[in-house]
């Protein structure tokens, strides 16, 4: 095999675009980490996979008989069954490695179980799914972790910030460097005068992934969350935010219902 990674990895695409091909990559020697794109924190590379949520969800869950995706409240069920089954998996395979596999099997069982419940109403049973999702990585304790709101709002890697090597299970997106869902979700950071607004909108994305099986559950409300979470940390640490080319400055000090989003049924839209 040729030396060069780009040569490489440019033939492990080749080999993945063919008919009934799947190509696995991994490595035994520990692969160079350029300097601008390492955090300078980490001395040995882990190769951590996130889980292929839909893959395992197509299958691995058999879906009841009769499920129509063309309802909206089944279709925003599933989406938030997918959200959920995801940061379990992620706390299943990747905080917890030492976690023996068959609790991702048992996990699984459990819910094939729900889905196949004939006497409950297919809404009533992703619902549950839901639950059992959140059942396993909800109730642990947040931790104190120092950067973690610079984080959620995203830090370019040429940041001056990043030097100081102090932040923790970091994830780079488009040359952003931010933290994966379940850290932002699970943590705060009591040094940041941001911190409380930080957790009262943390404690408002967890409640839409919590509801009970009588309430309104929506994906579109979780993404509603998760940008009202974004946006407030991020105006009121620095007094303004930016929209493409419009600054708007503004600091956000609380959140109240009704504010920006409209509200709908029980669902209590914060704004």
């Amino acid at each position: 095999m040729c030396p060069d990674p780009s040569f490489r990895k440019g033939a492990l695409r080749v080999l993945a675009e063919l008919a009934n091909v799947k190509v696995f990559a991994t490595y035994t020697d520990i692969p160079p980490l350029p300097a601008q794109s390492s955090s300078g924190t980490c001395r040995q590379a882990v190769a951590c996979l996130m889980p292929d949520v839909k893959t395992i969800m197509e299958q691995r869950l058999q879906m009841p008989d009769g499920l129509d995706m063309g309802q909206e409240a089944v279709l925003l069920r599933v989406a938030t069954l997918r959200v959920t089954l995801g940061l379990a998996l992620q706390k299943l395979l990747l905080v917890g490695l030492h976690v023996e596999f068959s609790e991702v099997e048992t996990l699984l069982k459990d819910l094939n179980g729900k889905l196949q419940e004939s006497a409950q109403r297919i809404d009533a049973r992703l619902v549950s799914c839901v639950k059992i999702c959140n059942d396993i990585w909800i109730r642990d304790a947040a931790s104190e972790r120092q950067g973690l709101l610079d984080l959620l709002c995203t830090i370019e890697e040429d940041d001056d910030r990043v030097q100081e090597q102090r932040f923790p299970q970091v994830v780079v997106l488009q040359d952003f460097l931010t933290a994966p869902l379940l850290v932002l979700l699970r943590g705060r950071d009591l040094k940041d005068p941001a911190n409380m607004l930080h957790r009262r909108c943390q404690s408002l994305f967890l409640d839409v992934l919590s509801r009970s099986d009588t309430a309104v559950v929506t994906a579109g409300k979780v993404l509603e969350f998760a940008y009202l979470w974004s946006l407030g940390v991020k105006s009121n640490k620095y007094g303004e935010v930016r929209f493409g080319r419009l600054m708007v400055q503004f600091q956000c000090q609380d959140i109240e219902p009704g504010s920006i989003f409209e509200q709908s049924g029980m669902l209590n839209a914060t704004k």
